[in-house]
């Protein structure tokens, strides 16, 4: 908005000369300094709006959780109780886990944890419980009483709930496919 009080205080000052110059009736001398005092506007508009547009330095996009109440000791405390939990029950094996579940399984509210997991392990709730997952498929095609499972049973059993999410997240994390991981397994094994 400077540059539209720029732009009136300059049209201001112009037409106060334009003014003074009929009023005086100076004659010619002053329409050229009329012409160069509006290319002058001009100019100094074109400026601020510049400046004000493109020119800004982009603001800073605000912190995600900059309201938050949580400090660092908390979110150490909740990644804590989060990490126990994930051990001790492997929750994540459940296909109907959510955030809100699994955030009322260890008494904190679902926006803190994400915060936890956004701020302390640079990850979404979906990127996190897939490593888990990732890792208790493997986990299962590793065993020698599992080895005969198909792929699909094998997604759900890592408690994935579609084929397709499962190949992605795996692929995603281990750089191939299961039908490839399985391979190489059963390669190694002879």
């Amino acid at each position: 908005m400077r540059w539209l009080f720029a732009f009136l205080f300059l049209k201001i000052l112009a037409t106060t000369l334009w003014l003074f110059k009929v009023v005086l009736d100076v004659g010619g001398a002053w329409d050229n300094l009329g012409a160069s005092f509006d290319t002058l506007t001009i100019y100094v508009l074109n400026f601020f709006i510049l400046k004000d547009g493109l020119l800004q330095k982009e603001k800073q996009p605000e912190k995600k959780y900059q309201k938050s109440t949580l400090s660092q000791t908390q979110m150490n405390g909740i990644l804590q109780k989060l990490t126990k939990e994930m051990e001790k029950y492997k929750p994540y094996l459940n296909p109907k886990l959510t955030l809100k579940i699994l955030a009322e399984s260890i008494n904190v509210t679902p926006h803190h944890l994400s915060q936890v997991l956004n701020e302390q392990l640079n990850k979404t709730y979906y990127e996190w419980i897939a490593v888990y997952r990732v890792k208790a498929a493997k986990e299962i095609m590793l065993s020698k009483e599992k080895a005969h499972y198909k792929l699909e049973e094998i997604g759900k059993l890592a408690g994935f709930n579609s084929r397709s999410v499962f190949y992605k997240a795996f692929k995603k994390l281990e750089g191939c496919s299961p039908t490839q991981f399985k391979e190489k397994m059963n390669e190694s094994r002879e």
